[in-house]
């Protein structure tokens, strides 16, 4: 059977945003034509689209999980599957692991207990969490709500527990958001730590080892490492990451009370997320290896201790650190970089993406240490390599990373797309010690510019001219013809549709671990008159009134808080979305009124001038819906209405393809430049070494 699909049906399954579909239907010569209207909706045939899709790669920037590059958009499109959306997509969700972890988190939350008692709950959340499957001991109430809670969610096996007690921590961490030198180590940054240790690591150490994230990581893929220790000086935490590993059954054992103060081990792996920026005196030492670190600023000291505490041959340390260690200009910090770098103990540092820590701003990388000299260093920008993931923002795919790192290391090549590069040693000190990758990394393509990109560019350029020469050929309004109509009545915006403003704050409240996924139509996505944006996906802790609240085709929606005055017209694109909390919908209720004329009719600079006029507050504007009923709206007969619609619909149209052309005439402009002007030699990257990185 020949499946349909509609604009919205093929941004879903290409992973676009729905004016890109648009864009590509508009601007295309060559893209498959409708076969059939339903209710205003244009729908293709789905294999038409894939077999088109499949000449459109996916820009590198925009690959997503474990695609490579050269992916298409067409084999996005085909794994997507034929399924409309919302029908077979809610039970798969249901049985994802992921979010089945999510929604008992979730539950767990909302006891009575929680609510009644959430700071001893959270430890004997923790608590019990730890003791599933071990020998069974007294409980009490709140403890039996955890267990009920566990038994309905089907999440009982002990092999689960050490991710469900992951979840839990950082779903604390990002309620809590409190501004520590404490912040729990973000999931996919323990998950690349994990993935970059060595395979045959027998011993770990982690000097403030804060929940055991970091810890966890690598014994959980390192069945051989079970000579665990660890050193926080909050004792609490200490407490939590014994129970995190004991999920493991890996014992962890007590470094003593000043561990810093001199090298630990030798272990096999080192790993971790210290203070940033804490004072020297916290070390208890006055002897250095390396050189002593300036006494307000210890950040170096831990680089120390980690590469002091690791074995000779085949040891590796993983330490997260702020961007200015890697360029501080300060004496006793350049001094150590200087000497890492001639001991030939630098071994890979990897730029990370900002606002990776939901509770600081820091920007940090992670360095990757040796006590090997070897003069070679792997410089990774993943600067770019994020996503967002509710209210986180994640490492894309720590996988490809890894992969990357191991490759390097293996001397081997592997065609995995993370902009990196290696540099000597030599390369390092004529820079200054400066160990920032973004200074060694050349984001792009190393090869010259193709005459196909140029081609293309100036083909789509072209297509773009002519459909604007086309439709500004057509008829437009004249003149004499853009007059008012003689004969109208006045209304109040009210007695014309049913006003209904978003839905508090509160009911909207993103929570990752959410049972309930919605689709949010925010004022960004508004533009123009029209719906610029798809709605966003998110997952929210209650089921909003979607009666009350939803979108359908033919509803009016504007901005009510901040922006007043934009309006658009919803599409079956948005079918079903929520309001976000500062729009508002219009629903139309008398036949007199023409949804597309009354769109026109609010888009007007008089009106705009009204609301804003009628609005309050003096940083942020709003105007309440009783005074948005008020507007009078001036209501020609339904031919009038009809016959307005069309005349301006017709230069609209010829603005946005006036648009497409001016916007396709920049890209060619810009390909032109780069195949016709030199490279721009960017640091020492102009000379940048060819091969797999």
């Amino acid at each position: 059977m020949t499946t349909l699909v509609s604009q919205a049906d093929i941004a879903r399954r290409a992973q676009v945003k729905l004016p890109a579909v648009s864009n590509w239907v508009r601007r295309h010569a060559d893209f498959p034509a409708p076969v059939q209207m339903v209710g205003g909706r244009a729908l293709f045939t789905a294999d038409q689209i894939a077999s088109w899709l499949d000449s459109r790669r996916v820009p590198r920037d925009a690959l997503l999980g474990t695609e490579q590059s050269g992916t298409t958009y067409g084999q996005r499109f085909r794994a997507a599957g034929d399924a409309p959306a919302g029908s077979q997509r809610h039970e798969d969700r249901e049985q994802h692991p992921a979010d089945r972890l999510g929604r008992t988190v979730a539950a767990l939350l909302q006891t009575r207990a929680a609510r009644t008692d959430p700071t001893s709950y959270r430890k004997c959340l923790l608590d019990t969490i730890a003791d599933v499957g071990d020998e069974p001991r007294p409980v009490g109430e709140a403890e039996r709500e955890i267990l009920s809670v566990l038994h309905d969610h089907g999440v009982v096996d002990r092999a689960t527990m050490p991710q469900l007690f992951g979840r839990v921590i950082d779903e604390f961490q990002l309620r809590d958001k409190r501004r520590s030198s404490d912040p729990v180590t973000p999931s996919s940054l323990t998950d690349l730590v994990g993935l970059m240790s060595p395979e045959t690591a027998r011993s770990a150490y982690d000097p403030y080892c804060r929940t055991g994230e970091l810890l966890a990581a690598v014994v959980a893929r390192r069945e051989s490492c079970r000579e665990v220790a660890a050193y926080s000086p909050p004792p609490h935490t200490t407490d939590i990451a014994r129970q995190r590993l004991g999920l493991y059954r890996v014992k962890l054992a007590d470094c003593g009370p000043h561990p810093l103060a001199d090298r630990s081990g030798p272990y096999d792996v080192v790993v971790s997320n210290p203070p940033f920026n804490a004072p020297t005196s916290m070390f208890g030492r006055t002897t250095w290896p390396l050189g002593r670190p300036p006494d307000h600023n210890g950040n170096v000291g831990w680089l120390q201790h980690i590469w002091e505490s690791l074995v000779a041959k085949g040891g590796r340390g993983f330490v997260v650190m702020p961007n200015t260690v890697a360029v501080s200009a300060n004496d006793a910090d350049l001094h150590v970089r200087a000497e890492l770098v001639q001991r030939g103990s630098v071994e890979c540092i990897v730029a990370l993406p900002s606002r990776l820590f939901p509770d600081t701003g820091a920007q940090v990388m992670l360095w990757v240490l040796r006590r090997e000299k070897d003069d070679r260093t792997l410089f990774i920008d993943a600067t770019e390599q994020a996503r967002r993931a509710g209210r986180r923002v994640e490492l894309s795919a720590p996988g490809r990373i890894a992969q990357r790192y191991w490759s390097w290391r293996e001397g081997g090549e592997l065609d995995v797309d993370v902009p990196c590069r290696e540099v000597t040693a030599d390369q390092i000190i004529a820079a200054g010690h400066s160990l920032d990758p973004r200074r060694y990394v050349t984001i792009g393509s190393d090869a010259d510019p193709g005459t196909a990109d140029l081609a293309g560019a100036f083909a789509t350029f072209e297509r773009a001219r002519r459909m604007a020469a086309d439709i500004g050929a057509r008829r437009a309004p004249s003149l004499p013809d853009a007059v008012p109509p003689r004969r109208h009545r006045t209304v109040p915006l009210r007695e014309l549709c049913a006003i209904q403003p978003g839905p508090s704050g509160g009911t909207l409240r993103e929570d990752p671990t959410g049972a309930v996924r919605v689709r949010l139509l925010r004022p960004r996505d508004l533009g123009d008159g029209a719906i610029a944006a798809a709605p966003t996906e998110l997952r929210i802790g209650y089921q909003p009134n979607t009666d009350r609240y939803a979108l359908r085709s033919g509803d009016l929606v504007g901005v009510r808080t901040g922006e007043v005055g934009a309006f658009a017209l919803a599409d079956s694109a948005v079918d079903g979305a929520i309001l976000a909390t500062s729009l508002v919908r219009f629903r139309v209720e008398d036949d007199a009124i023409d949804p597309r004329y009354l769109l026109r009719y609010l888009l007007l600079p008089d009106v705009t001038r009204w609301l804003r006029r009628n609005s309050t507050g003096t940083t942020v504007r709003t105007i309440n819906t009783a005074r948005l009923g008020e507007l009078m709206v001036a209501v020609p007969s339904p031919t009038e209405q009809r016959r307005i619609v069309a005349d301006i619909d017709q230069v609209q149209r010829e603005l946005d393809a006036h648009r497409a052309a001016a916007s396709a005439a920049r890209r060619a402009r810009d390909a032109l430049s780069a195949a016709m002007i030199p490279a721009f030699p960017d640091g020492v990257s102009a000379n940048r070494r060819k091969g797999p990185c």
